[in-house]
C-alpha cells in the first residue's frame, strides 16, 4: 500500500489469511587485399560463388533478378524463381556473372565454357574469350586473386527446368579440363570496396558502350540500371522496394507479399544505409553474422551491439578483502542485492507542463499517450536500486555498522554482468564503467582488465551468461591494488539514495570474431550509426528492446534520399512479434496491451511540434509521425498486460513504469510483486487479529496497536516499513501490534511519505484486490 500520511490522517492495516503466491556464428571467411604492379584489388569474400546479374534485354539493361549462383553452377532455374519473376520476367535475354578466383598453383591457363560462340570473359581485365572457339591463354600465380567478368548472351532454350544454364571450365598442362573448383571461386566483397571496377558495370563487353545513366534526382524516370552507390541493387530498386529469396533478390511487387515476402527499401546514394558494416545487399540476404538479430536484416535497421552493464549485488565494508566476499554476516559490512532499470531515468524527468503543451499537436487518441522528459536515458545507463537483504544492519546507521568515522575510507564490490540489447554480436568486449551516486558524484571510472574482458557477446545475452558467476569490480588499476574507495559523505548519501548509477558510454569491442570485419573496431561505425538513425526503445515485462532506424537528419532537404518511414512502420519491421491487433489493441510475443506510453526527449518533441504544424489541421497522428535521424523515442504499453500463455497480468503507470508492491487503480487497490506479476491476495477482518494504526505527526511515522497482544495475521510474514521511498525496517506479522508499535515509534522515522507493504505473499483468491 502506497499512502501519503499527513496530518493526522490515518491509515489502518486490517488483515488476515494473507497468503502468497508466489551464433552459430556466421562469419564469411575473408582472403584480403594486395598490391599488384597495376591496381590495388579489392577484398574479397570466400562463399566461393560468383554474384549473377540476369537481363531481360540483350543490352544488359533491364535487370529482373541478381544474386549468388549456387553449388558452382552459373545456374537459374525455373523452380527456385517461380515466386519471383512472372512468365515475362523469366525470359533471360543476357546475363552477367562477377567474382573472382585463386589460383591452387601458378601456370598458363585457358578458360572455357559450354556456350563460347555467346559468351565474352574477361580475368584480370584481359580477355580470355571472345565468342569464339579459340581462347586466349593466360599466366596466373598460385595464390593470388583475379577478378573475373563473364558476360552470356542465351539462345533460346527449350530446357522445362532451367532459364540460364552455363558452365565454366579452366585448364593448364598439368590440370586437366575441369569445373573450376569451389575452392577457387570467391565472391566479391562489397563491403566498403576500395577498387574502382562497379559492380554494375557502365558498359558491356558485346558492344563496348557505356550505359547512358540519368543521374539527376530531380528526374523523375530514372534508368533501371543505374546503382549510384555501387552495392549492386539498381536505385530504383531501392527507392521503390525489392526482395530476397535464398539470395536472389528482385524488384519488389505487391504480389510477393501474398506470398509471405518482405520488402526491402534503402538509400540508393549509401551503401549501408543504416551506417552498420554490412551493406544493404549483404543484409537482406543475410550475408551478416549470423548472431545478428534478424530484424537487422532489413537495411533500415541498423546492426549494432548496445553494451551495457548491470550490478547484481553490492558490498560496502570496512575491510578490503571482505568486498570479494558477499557480506552476510561479516562484521562491519553492508551488502544489498541490486535490481536494474534503464527506464527509471527517463520516466523520472517527465515534464507534465510540457506532455500538456504537446498535446495540442496530437491527434486524440484512445490507443497512445505521450509525454516529455528532460532526462532521457542514454543508451549505455542504467540505475542500480539496492534492496534490503535479510540482516539487521540495513536498518542500522550505515557508517556505524561498517566502522568508520570521518576521514576514514570504507570499500565497495559490485559484481556485474555486461549485457546487450542491440542486435549485433560484439567481440573482444572491454567496456569502460562509471559507477556514481546520482548525476555528479562518479565513485569511480575504471576499464575492463584482462580477466574481464568478454570474447563475444551476442544480443540479448549477458557475459558471464546468468548460470556463471558475475565479474567482481572491487579494484581501479590494473594490478589489483588499488581497491575502490568512499568517504563517509558518500557513504550517506548512498544509504540515502541507495541507488547506484552505472554507465558503460565507452567500449572497445571487435565487429567479428575471424575474417575480414575481425580486425574492424565497433567505435569505427557507432558514430556514424547515430548520426543516421532514429533511436526507439521498446520495454516489455520480458526485456528492454532498442533498435534504430535509418532516417533522414531534415525530411525537406532535397537531397534527402532515405525512404520516409513512420513510427508503427518502424515497430513493425525492427520490433521482431510487435503488431497491432484486429481489436485496435497491440501485442508482443505473447503478451497483449490496449495502449501504449510514448516519450519524447525535448528535441524529439520539437520535431513532432513542427511536423504537426504542416498538417491541415495542425496535428499529427503520434503512429504516423515520420521518423528523422537523431529522434529518441522510448515506448511502453500502458495501462494492464497480459500474458496469454501464463495468465499473468502486469501494470505500467502514467509514467511508462512497470509497477510493483501495492498500487491503485481505478479506485482498487492491487499488489504486484518484485517482477512486477500481479499476486491475487484477500485481507479479511476478523477479531483474531489485532490492529495498526499508521499516522503522521510533525513528519514523523507514528504507530499505535489496538488488541495489541494479538498480531496482525498468523503467518511468519514479513512486512516492510518505508520512507520517502527507502526501505527502513519490517516487522513480523504474527508479531504482537504493541511490540511492532513500540519498535517503530523509537526509530523516530521521518519523511514526507510513508508506504507499509508486504514483502511476501500467498494466493487466496482469484480477484487480485485488496
Amino acid at each position: 500500500m502506497k499512502v501519503k500520511i499527513i496530518n493526522k490522517v490515518y491509515m489502518c492495516l486490517i488483515t488476515g489469511l494473507i497468503g502468497n503466491q508466489i551464433g552459430s556464428n556466421f562469419h564469411s571467411s575473408h582472403a584480403y587485399a594486395y598490391q599488384t604492379d597495376s591496381q590495388i584489388c579489392c577484398t574479397v569474400d570466400d562463399n566461393q560463388e560468383f554474384m549473377g546479374y540476369y537481363f531481360t534485354d540483350k543490352q544488359f539493361k533491364d535487370m529482373v533478378l541478381m544474386g549468388q549462383t549456387q553449388n558452382g553452377k552459373l545456374l537459374v532455374t525455373k523452380e527456385e524463381v517461380k515466386d519471383l519473376l512472372n512468365a515475362e520476367q523469366q525470359n533471360i535475354q543476357s546475363a552477367r556473372w562477377m567474382g573472382y578466383i585463386k589460383p591452387s598453383e601458378s601456370g598458363e591457363y585457358t578458360f572455357s565454357t559450354s556456350s563460347n560462340e555467346h559468351v565474352i570473359m574477361q580475368v584480370d581485365n584481359k580477355t580470355v574469350i571472345d565468342r569464339s572457339l579459340m581462347q586466349n591463354k593466360i599466366q596466373l600465380e598460385k595464390g593470388k586473386i583475379y577478378e573475373i567478368k563473364i558476360e552470356y548472351l542465351p539462345q533460346l532454350s527449350n530446357s522445362k527446368s532451367s532459364l540460364v544454364n552455363l558452365q565454366l571450365f579452366w585448364e593448364t598442362s598439368t590440370i586437366n579440363k575441369e569445373v573450376i573448383p569451389k575452392q577457387n571461386r570467391l565472391t566479391p566483397d562489397f563491403s566498403r570496396k576500395q577498387h574502382q571496377d562497379k559492380l554494375i558495370p557502365d558498359e558491356n563487353l558485346f558492344t563496348g558502350s557505356t550505359i547512358n545513366h540519368r543521374v539527376s534526382r530531380s528526374l523523375s524516370e530514372k534508368d533501371e540500371h543505374l546503382d549510384t552507390d555501387d552495392d549492386s541493387i539498381p536505385d530504383v530498386w531501392e527507392e521503390n522496394g525489392y526482395t530476397i529469396q535464398r539470395k536472389m533478390a528482385v524488384k519488389w511487387d505487391d504480389t510477393h507479399a501474398e506470398k509471405g515476402y518482405k520488402k526491402y527499401r534503402s538509400n540508393p546514394y549509401e551503401a549501408h544505409t543504416a551506417g552498420d558494416p554490412y551493406t544493404d545487399y549483404e543484409k537482406a540476404s543475410g550475408k551478416i553474422d549470423g548472431a545478428t538479430k534478424k530484424e537487422a536484416q532489413n537495411p533500415l535497421v541498423a546492426a549494432y551491439p548496445n553494451i551495457g552493464v548491470k550490478m547484481e549485488s553490492l558490498v560496502i565494508s570496512k575491510n578490503q578483502e571482505s568486498t570479494a566476499l558477499y557480506g552476510e554476516g561479516t562484521n562491519h559490512t553492508v551488502g544489498a542485492r541490486t535490481s536494474n532499470s534503464k527506464t527509471l531515468e527517463t520516466s523520472e524527468g517527465i515534464s507534465t507542463t510540457a506532455s500538456a503543451n504537446l498535446s495540442a499537436s496530437l491527434m486524440p487518441s484512445l490507443t497512445v499517450n505521450t509525454s516529455i522528459t528532460s532526462t532521457f536515458n542514454q543508451s549505455q545507463s542504467s540505475t542500480a536500486i539496492m534492496e534490503k537483504e535479510n540482516s539487521s544492519t540495513w536498518e542500522r546507521n550505515w557508517s556505524q555498522t561498517i566502522g568508520i568515522q570521518t576521514g576514514e575510507a570504507a570499500y565497495l564490490g559490485a559484481r556485474l554482468r555486461y549485457t546487450n540489447i542491440g542486435t549485433a554480436p560484439a567481440y573482444k568486449v572491454k567496456p569502460t564503467i562509471s559507477l556514481g551516486i546520482g548525476k555528479n558524484a562518479t565513485l569511480a571510472t575504471i576499464k575492463a582488465k584482462e580477466n574481464q574482458i568478454a570474447n563475444r557477446i551476442n544480443p540479448d545475452e549477458t557475459y558471464p551468461d546468468l548460470s556463471s558467476l558475475p565479474i567482481l569490480l572491487n579494484k581501479i588499476d590494473d594490478f589489483g591494488t588499488m581497491p575502490i574507495s568512499i568517504n563517509i559523505d558518500q557513504l550517506s548519501e548512498l544509504e540515502q539514495r541507495k541507488r547506484v548509477q552505472l554507465d558503460s558510454t565507452q567500449y572497445d569491442a571487435m565487429v567479428a570474431g575471424k575474417g575480414r570485419l575481425s580486425h574492424e573496431e565497433w567505435n569505427g561505425y557507432i558514430n556514424e550509426i547515430n548520426y543516421k538513425t532514429a533511436r526507439l526503445v521498446f520495454i516489455n515485462p520480458k526485456q528492454e528492446v532498442e533498435r534504430r532506424i535509418a532516417a533522414p537528419v531534415d525530411l525537406e532537404d532535397p537531397e534527402n534520399a532515405y525512404p520516409d518511414i513512420t513510427v508503427d512502420e518502424a515497430l513493425s519491421i525492427a520490433v521482431d512479434d510487435f503488431k497491432e491487433t484486429a481489436d485496435k489493441g497491440f501485442q508482443y510475443g505473447s503478451y497483449i496491451f490496449e495502449s501504449l506510453h510514448f516519450i519524447y526527449d525535448e528535441a524529439t518533441a520539437e520535431t513532432v511540434e513542427k511536423q504537426a504544424r504542416k498538417q491541415l489541421n495542425g496535428k499529427i497522428d503520434p503512429m504516423k509521425l515520420k521518423l528523422q535521424a537523431k529522434m529518441n523515442i522510448q515506448i511502453t504499453p500502458k495501462g494492464w498486460v497480459t500474458n496469454q500463455k501464463t495468465g499473468e497480468k502486469y501494470y505500467y503507470d502514467e509514467k511508462g513504469i512497470k509497477v510493483t508492491d501495492t498500487h491503485i487503480i481505478e479506485g482498487k487497490q492491487y499488489y504486484f510483486d518484485k517482477d512486477g506479476v500481479l499476486q491475487n491476495i484477500l485481507f479479511k477482518l476478523g477479531s483474531y487479529f489485532g490492529k495498526l494504526i499508521f499516522s503522521v505527526e510533525e513528519d514523523t511515522l507514528h504507530a499505535e496497536a489496538e488488541d495489541g497482544g494479538k498480531g496482525i495475521g498468523h503467518f511468519s510474514k514479513k512486512w516492510n516499513v518505508y520512507s520517502d521511498d527507502n526501505l527502513i525496517t519490517q516487522f513480523d506479522e504474527k508479531t504482537p501490534t504493541a511490540v511492532v508499535a513500540s519498535t517503530i515509534n523509537q526509530l523516530n522515522i521521518k519523511g514526507s511519505s510513508f508506504r507499509i507493504a508486504p514483502e511476501v505473499l500467498v494466493q487466496t483468491s482469484h480477484d487480485g484486490k485488496i
